[in-house]
């Protein structure tokens, strides 16, 4: 990415301060790739505004389904006849630029804007806060959400997964405020103009997009400090964010012009978690707030990275004046969003969860969690996501899963419309794998015998029949990564004829 790309994408972020609450009734909008969960989400809120929307998809799902019914025309395959002479085209980073929609609509002449640049306006004439960091934002929006609902606030909200709170990945509120998290992944994130910002946490991830750490802090930087005159109100930072303490938040000082800072942690910050205590799949802290009180926070949710979460969400309803009955009220019901360490079912004392963890740090946060869960034995099925990903972590991954606390299955890459590249597999990251994993002996057989710790599992029917040969009550099976690897867990049960009522 050329730095000059940042002052483009800054003059489109800056738009939004020169006009009126956009209406796109009556226009005709196509989105390529509309069964994305981010993609969904602005179709759902076009069809609302009144838009005569269509779109394509490689493959049938649940939200091309619901938007079909409510009008959307959809057609499975990226094909140029898909392109009917709309008004505007959308498209997210996913999508290559070679598509053949994004070719005849170039070649038509037709207005192109890629997902975040439409999701900017759709914010337009809403206070606007936008969430971003390399992990939790998904989590750290719907802690949020749950907050303004509690608080009868009324809020906008865009997802990037499903919230049962909102019964989906979306909501049309008439609050003032639009709450939505900004993708730091291909630096679109600076097609937003927040009034509060938050940064969750900076780690170098996506590796197809960014060159290095220094890379990254830019965009970050110029998130937050805009044009100097349309920067945020507030500026909600992680106290215990590595990059950000000793790269980020030195120049922001510097930087910026009249934004607030305000820090959050579990080891320092303006609002800091204390006496933490996690069971099971519950977990509770107390936090510091104004005039020397302590509120007592509860999750229904588990981990050290969740209770930063709401700690982060918490903060951002402060500011947008929310009191602390709301927040608390808010985070003691929300319930997690899908695919975040979500449970899927049981099967005869078998627990099935699925997790969207595809970044080793993430994956290491995963283990720390289950170890502190009561199960016999634990399995996981991890799925790994983009070649690029892949590569550019690959002794990360091996470290991690080398040291996974359970029984890995491990299985084919998900390209995400990648191309593959030659070595990178997950065949060879298994053989990898094999040579650092810890050597366990089985006492349990005739002769002592080295256990196998890990497997290679081709696709996900194999996945699925090695858990049912191993899996045994009282075990717990964690399905991992950002593809469709879920699905095998959904098999697993559907197999087994079990229940999914938990």
């Amino acid at each position: 990415m050329e730095y000059g790309d940042y002052n483009n994408l800054k003059k489109q972020k800056n738009e939004r301060h020169n006009r009126a609450l956009n209406n796109f009734a009556g226009q005709k909008v196509h989105l390529i790739g509309i069964g994305g969960i981010s993609m969904s989400a602005i179709a759902f809120l076009l069809i609302e505004q009144g838009a005569i929307v269509s779109g394509s998809d490689l493959k049938e799902n649940d939200k091309v389904k619901k938007l079909r019914r409510r009008g959307a025309k959809i057609n499975i395959g990226h094909w140029a006849e898909n392109i009917s002479n709309p008004d505007l085209v959308v498209f997210s980073s996913a999508i290559p630029q070679d598509n053949p929609e994004l070719k005849k609509a170039r070649q038509q002449g037709i207005t192109l804007w890629q997902r975040a640049r439409m999701l900017s306006y759709l914010t337009a004439g809403q206070k606007l806060i936008a969430i971003t960091g390399t992990h939790g934002k998904t989590t750290t929006t719907g802690m949020l959400t749950a907050i303004f609902l509690a608080a009868e606030r009324d809020p906008t909200v865009m997802l990037g997964g499903d919230l049962d709170l909102l019964e989906g990945n979306y909501r049309t509120g008439s609050g003032e405020y639009f709450l939505t998290e900004a993708d730091e992944s291909d630096g679109s994130l600076l097609n937003f103009a927040p009034d509060i910002a938050v940064v969750t946490n900076i780690e170098l991830e996506h590796l197809n997009y960014y060159q290095s750490e220094d890379e990254l802090i830019e965009v970050m930087l110029a998130f937050l400090t805009g044009d100097k005159t349309q920067e945020p109100a507030t500026i909600i930072l992680c106290h215990d964010d590595f990059l950000t303490q000793e790269k980020l938040l030195p120049r922001l000082k510097k930087e910026t012009n009249k934004a607030e800072i305000l820090t959050y942690g579990l080891s320092g910050g303006k609002l800091q978690a204390n006496d933490i205590s996690i069971r099971g799949y519950n977990s509770s802290f107390m936090v510091g707030c104004s005039e020397g009180s302590r509120e007592l926070l509860q999750l229904k949710v588990p981990g050290n990275y969740n209770i930063s979460n709401a700690l982060a969400a918490a903060v951002a309803a402060s500011q947008a004046g929310i009191d602390w009955p709301s927040i608390k009220k808010g985070l003691k019901n929300f319930s997690g969003v899908k695919r975040r360490f979500e449970i899927k079912g049981k099967y005869e004392g078998i627990t099935v969860v699925d997790d969207y963890a595809h970044h080793p740090t993430e994956i290491e946060n995963v283990f720390s969690l289950a170890a502190r869960l009561d199960y016999n034995q634990l399995f996981i099925a991890f799925q790994p996501h983009r070649y690029t990903r892949t590569a550019r972590l690959w002794e990360d991954f091996v470290k991690v899963l080398a040291e996974a606390p359970g029984i890995l299955l491990l299985t084919e890459i998900y390209s995400a419309n990648q191309n593959p590249i030659p070595g990178i597999n997950s065949w060879n990251l298994y053989q990898d794998i094999k040579t650092k994993e810890k050597k366990v002996i089985d006492f349990s057989a005739e002769e002592k015998k080295l256990k196998e710790q890990s497997f290679y599992c081709p696709d996900l029917k194999s996945v699925v029949n090695k858990l049912r040969q191993l899996a045994q009550p009282g075990d717990l099976i964690i399905t991992m990564g950002a593809g469709d690897i879920y699905q095998a867990g959904e098999d697993f049960l559907a197999s087994c004829e079990g229940s999914r009522d938990v």
